[in-house]
C-alpha cells in the first residue's frame, strides 16, 4: 500500500498573516477592520437565509466561514523524515507566485 505524505510549510500561519502576504502579493494594502466572529456567522447566516429566498447561491455560508477560520496545523515530521522533504518556497514567494499564475490565466 502507498503512503500519504503532508507537503507544507513548517508551520501554521495565522489568517491575519495570510491576509497581509495575499494583500502585499497583489500589491494592495490591507484594511485594518476586525470583525467579531460572531458578525461573521451572523453575515454568513444571512446570507444563507437570502439565497433561499431569491433562489441564488449563497456569498457566504457558515460552513465555508468555520472552514476559513480554522486553525491548520499540520505534522509534517514524516515527510522530512521518510522523503527529506524540505520546505523551499516561502509564504511570500508562493503567494507572488500564485497572483502572478492568476494574472497570466486572465483570472486577475
Amino acid at each position: 500500500m502507498g503512503e500519504s505524505y503532508i507537503i507544507t510549510s513548517e508551520r501554521s500561519y495565522p489568517v491575519r498573516e495570510l491576509v497581509d502576504a495575499i494583500a502585499g502579493g497583489l500589491g494592495v494594502s490591507r484594511g485594518c477592520v476586525t470583525v467579531p466572529r460572531w458578525a461573521l456567522y451572523a453575515a454568513a447566516a444571512a446570507s444563507e437565509l437570502r439565497s433561499r429566498l431569491v433562489g441564488t447561491p449563497p456569498a457566504l455560508t457558515r460552513l465555508r466561514l468555520k472552514s476559513i477560520l480554522a486553525d491548520r496545523s499540520f505534522d509534517i515530521s514524516k515527510t522530512v523524515k521518510d522523503l527529506g522533504y524540505v520546505p523551499r518556497t516561502s509564504l511570500r514567494d508562493g503567494v507572488i507566485g500564485t497572483v502572478e499564475w492568476y494574472k497570466a490565466m486572465g483570472y486577475l
